[in-house]
């Protein structure tokens, strides 16, 4: 059911009082000392729903300015108000989800809920029409109407304490949506002087065209409150407090947004935006949480100082605890960017969803959003490293990854480097069939709730999944045109077990079903039989720490593999339900860890069965795991002391096959690099302000490899890379494909032997201006910087710099073989002609020439002095014998290019001998 408040919206129709009662009132009461609205000011209120009870947080946090009023954010869970007094009384602009800030409804005008001063009797009625939006973009309109009365006082006890004279209100609301959608409420409330809300009484009513009629009545009352310092009730809750910084850990961010995720039963959600000192308080029910932050410009990070969710310290909440200085220290960050489309890559798809995760980390939270009407979309927050992006939307095959591949496996990692974007992630979507049936217990009555999930049969990608149904049905939609083997996934209830379709136990043994685009494939049936289970935890071998978010298998002693294969909560705890039997258990998909087989083995031959008996769980088969490689060290500038923080490294590895990872440096210049596997890498260091290092490194996991250390120089310009890649001393070639890039074609062919060692060879863009060409050279086109700045090579490579017709037409020039290629110094700040032969490629429009090291480079043409042409363009014309005129009878002095004969003076004689030099068929003569 959809909540609403009242969830009023745009387009506001009008809104009148009527005043019904004794017109002999008693005093009013002031609306302001009933609802206190500072900032900080928080309410917990215990609740039932139906009999089933819940947690419900309302914190004032933030502010929002909507049409130029600066409107105080009222959240609650993950709901939020814009409310904002003036003269009138208490206004509500806006409505919306905290998480997601493209879902919300707005009013054109605001609406009035309480007035300044009310009296008992008194009735306030209002009509409104609003609009909803999701995504940001306009979803459907509504219209309704609120009533509200000031029944009288009442004396109101609830777990915070008891409360007298507390103002007694019903409030009767009816609401109609454009695409059929209405219901009514129905609502009693107490508010208590100086504390607000302490009880509510409310049914709500809701009609969907498609679900039909929902009733649901809630109770909830005051526990705790905390209003302008002071305290009402029990502290049934814990606060989370804390402060963002950027890297240097001392510079704060206001305005970031830190979220508390609940991971343990019973959590709840929070979220606080920072103050201008960084600060900020969440406050949140008992249980575990993750805590992450992400702010305008900088990189995501989740406590303590970690971008992979896996990888977040869990903080645990108790009723009246304060956990503090649970500080984060923020990275700069980059994007990806792209569009989504049909299968012709054409037609734009709006509104499908996109996801991304970084390469190395498949059970990752990762990032989502949602395209635009043109199928673009942007996400933000992004650490340096590798990512796959995925993208779904209702009716297309899922699990369509870039570039246009199924499955995770197949997907081609993208780089982020911040701060910069990484455009043109373009995936086309094709479209899906879907498969449907009933899961029952064995009776073939019993309906049973449990995922449910269809694995390609060619292995090709990960399997596609869907929830049954309290009645035991399920649909799979969004699967690609292919056969597949339907099996149970994991939280099978009681002791029922996991099994394939049709009636079969392993994998090898299974029916194949058989999917068509646009076609249902149905009764796919399950009929389960009961067993036993094998429980666990997985932990880091060498903290004792547990490991979330890792995939376990099981498989019968002839090695076929059986179902379900769970992922460890954010305990590291595992259930798998099993018909009783002998099985090999093996951890897979470890995020980096090394992966292996109960007890401590690395294949099967090796590993210790585990049995499975009816009825009877067998716990404790624990797993520790070891950590790969890392590298480590330290980044400084070029007087190998001073330390640089916030300096993005990243290992590259040489070898496609594996997946790179990377870090950012700390205050005090250290770095560590882990997940590594063994192999060769190539370690980058970018900082802002310096020249880009990169170190060959062999890994040796589990072992760290130390003392990789940096001292980059000081560069003068900031430099945004659209083209990078590991070159050895095989040789390759680097280009820039980024068809948004001003230097789209430019590349760099490197032959063998030119790298002694594996480099991270890197083609950039400008981000600010450099000193221009002089006078006499004409500049074409924009400079390209390859790099790293200053690498010298054993021979000549070659470079290509790009022109269009357009940068000729500017310059004045008819024939590309005009060009030179020019080299900035860096050192004297001059421009200086790179000499040799150079080759023109009049197809591709390149020019291309040998250079022994790298730097910035740009295409220029000299000027040549022509007499006469007095504007410089190139040619003799009437602009030139006008700017003659203009001088005309005045010394030479004034212009000596005028003075064509030379004698001192320019005179109509100057001018006659000017048109005789015109190199243009118009020519004016006096």
């Amino acid at each position: 059911m959809k909540r609403k408040v009242f969830s009023l919206g745009l387009s506001f129709l009008f809104l009148f009082f009527l005043v019904i009662g004794n017109l002999n009132a008693q005093t009013p009461y002031q609306m302001s000392q009933y609802l206190p609205m500072e900032q900080g000011d928080y309410w917990v209120y215990s609740g039932s729903e139906d009999g089933e009870n819940y947690t419900e947080i309302t914190i004032i946090n933030g502010t929002e300015t909507i049409n130029g009023i600066e409107t105080m954010r009222k959240i609650t869970n993950e709901d939020y108000e814009c409310l904002a007094w003036d003269g009138e009384g208490l206004k509500w602009y806006k409505e919306g989800e905290v998480d997601d800030e493209g879902d919300y409804m707005v009013f054109d005008s605001p609406v009035l809920l309480f007035p300044l001063q009310m009296e008992v009797g008194q009735q306030i009625t209002a009509s409104v029409s609003y609009s909803e939006y999701e995504n940001g973009q306009f979803d459907e309109t509504g219209s309704g109407s609120r009533t509200l009365t000031l029944v009288g006082l009442e004396d109101i006890t609830v777990p915070a304490g008891t409360f007298t004279n507390c103002l007694k209100f019903t409030e009767n609301i009816s609401w109609q949506e454009s695409e059929g959608d209405y219901g009514t409420i129905e609502r009693t409330f107490w508010l208590a002087e100086g504390v607000g809300e302490v009880k509510s009484i409310s049914t709500e009513t809701e009609y969907e065209p498609e679900e039909g009629t929902e009733t649901e009545t809630r109770v909830r009352e005051l526990t705790f409150a905390s209003i302008g310092g002071k305290t009402y009730g029990h502290a049934t809750i814990g606060i989370i407090s804390g402060h963002v910084y950027q890297i240097d850990r001392v510079t704060p961010i206001g305005g970031a947004k830190v979220q508390a995720i609940g991971v343990s039963e019973g959590a709840g959600w929070g979220q606080a935006i920072t103050s201008s000192d960084g600060s900020y308080n969440i406050i949140l029910p008992p249980g575990d949480y993750k805590v992450r932050v992400s702010a305008s410009g900088y990189a995501r990070e989740y406590y303590d100082n970690v971008t992979p969710s896996h990888e977040a310290k869990i903080i645990n909440v108790t009723e009246g605890s304060h956990i503090a200085n649970i500080d984060f220290d923020l990275t700069e960050g980059g994007s990806i960017s792209g569009h989504v489309y049909q299968s012709n890559g054409i037609t734009p798809i709006a509104g499908a969803e996109v996801f991304v995760r970084p390469s190395k980390y498949f059970f990752d939270e990762g990032f989502c959003t949602t395209t635009a009407s043109d199928g673009s979309y942007v996400i933000t927050g992004l650490s340096l490293g590798q990512y796959k992006v995925r993208a779904e939307a209702p009716g297309y095959a899922k699990l369509r990854y870039y570039d246009s591949v199924y499955g995770w496996n197949n997907a081609t990692s993208v780089i982020v480097t911040p701060p910069n974007n990484t455009p043109n992630i373009d995936i086309n979507l094709e479209f899906a069939g879907s498969i449907s049936g009933h899961i029952y217990a064995s009776d073939g009555i019993t309906p049973i709730q449990v995922s449910i999930i269809a694995d390609p049969t060619s292995g090709g990608f990960e399997g596609i999944g869907a929830m049954s149904n309290e009645d035991g049905s399920y649909t799979i939609e969004g699967l690609p045109p292919v056969s597949y083997t339907v099996r149970i996934g994991e939280d099978l209830p009681g002791w029922y077990a996991g099994e394939f379709y049709n009636s079969k136990y392993t994998r090898s043994t299974a029916d194949h079903v058989p999917v068509s685009a646009g076609v249902d494939t149905n009764n796919i049936n399950f009929t389960l039989d009961e067993g036993g289970c094998i429980t666990g935890h997985v932990f880091d071998e060498e903290t004792g720490e547990p490991i979330s978010g890792v995939q376990l298998g099981a498989c019968l002693p002839n090695g076929d593999g059986v179902t379900p294969a769970p992922v460890t909560s954010y305990d590291g705890s595992y259930k798998i339900n099993l018909k009783p039997g002998t099985y090999y258990i093996n951890v897979f998909h470890t995020h980096g860890y090394i992966p292996e087989w109960y007890q401590d083995a690395y294949n099967m031959a090796y590993a210790t069965p585990v049995e499975v008996e009816f009825h009877k769980e067998t716990s404790g088969i624990d797993f520790y795991l070891a950590r790969p490689g890392s590298i480590s060290g330290h980044v400084y500038e070029e007087d190998g002391k001073t330390p640089i923080a916030g300096a993005n490294l990243y290992a590259f590895p040489v070898d496609p096959h594996l997946i790179g990872s990377g870090a950012n440096s700390k205050p005090d210049g250290s770095y560590t690099i882990n997940g590594l596997p063994s192999g060769n890498y190539v370690v980058q260091a970018i900082a802002s302000g310096y020249v880009m290092g990169s170190r060959d490194v062999k890994v040796d996991s589990p072992h760290e490899t130390p003392d990789i250390d940096f001292t980059l120089a000081a560069y003068p310009y900031s430099l945004k890379i659209v083209g990078q890649q590991v070159i050895g001393s095989d040789g390759g070639t680097v280009l820039v494909t980024d068809t948004s890039s001003g230097i789209l074609g430019a590349q760099v062919e490197i032959p063998a032997d030119a790298l002694s060692e594996n480099t991270i060879i890197a083609i950039s863009e400008l981000v600010e201006e450099i000193p221009p060409f002089p006078e006499d050279i004409v500049g074409i086109g924009s400079p390209v910087h390859f790099g790293p700045e200053g690498l010298v090579f054993n021979k000549p490579v070659t470079i290509k710099i790009p022109y269009t017709e357009e940068d000729l037409e500017n310059a004045g020039v008819s024939d590309p073989q005009e060009l030179d290629v020019y080299t900035f110094n860096t050192s004297t700040l001059t421009w200086e002609l790179v000499e040799g032969p150079k080759t023109v490629d009049e197809e591709n429009m390149l020019i291309m020439i040998d250079v022994t090291h790298f730097s910035i480079f740009q295409l220029g043409v000299r000027k040549v002095a022509i007499q006469g042409d007095l504007d410089n363009d190139g040619d003799i014309d009437q602009n030139d014998l006008n700017i003659l005129l203009t001088h005309r009878n005045q010394p030479a002095s004034a212009c000596p290019e005028c003075d064509i004969d030379g004698d001192g003076v320019i005179t109509v004689l100057d001018a006659r001998k000017l048109v005789l030099l015109c190199t243009r068929p118009r020519c004016a003569t006096e």
